[in-house]
């Protein structure tokens, strides 16, 4: 997936949903749009978020939600799960996922989609994790020994919202 990619995604959403949504215009003011917001700041919201929230489906088939980080390069989205977690046993068991976030300006994200395994953090090439924590400004995106998966998220749909 490219920044492309994600940006088709989110022009299918908004093609789909068809309704207003709340977006800044160049000067700052709150309007009213037909428009969602943009692949580039669908990655920055997801670079500039604490953590997001990951919903999966137990095998008794109940929802579960986890707080997970993320990090999104050149428009791929990055999501992780802890060893020994429900929610990495989730993840691993069924591919379909929700993701949201709420960032610092009320902007928000809700995408729902399909994970792959991209693998185990500690196996990940130094300059691939260099990359992705490189991409975070909040913070880098995980410790060269953090012992966990990171996940790669693939939206069938994104909306956004854009805060005031």
């Amino acid at each position: 997936m490219s920044l492309s990619d994600l940006q088709d995604v989110i022009d299918a959403t908004r093609d789909a949903s068809a309704r207003p949504g709340i977006m800044r215009s160049d000067d700052g003011k709150v309007r009213n749009a037909t428009t969602l917001a943009d692949a580039l700041w669908t990655q920055n919201l997801l670079n500039e978020t604490w953590g997001i929230t990951v919903a999966t489906i137990r095998d008794d088939g109940s929802p579960h939600a986890a707080v997970s980080f993320s990090v999104c390069l050149d428009g791929i989205i990055y999501v992780t799960a802890r060893s020994g977690t429900l929610l990495l046993h989730n993840l691993r068991a069924r591919r379909e996922v929700a993701i949201s976030c709420l960032g610092t300006a009320m902007d928000s994200l809700m995408a729902v989609g399909f994970v792959d395994v991209a693998g185990a953090w500690a196996g990940f090439d130094p300059s691939l994790r260099r990359l992705l924590s490189d991409a975070r400004s909040v913070d880098s995106f995980m410790p060269a020994d953090w012992p966990g998966y990171i996940f790669r998220f693939e939206p069938e749909k994104l909306w956004t919202t854009v805060g005031s």
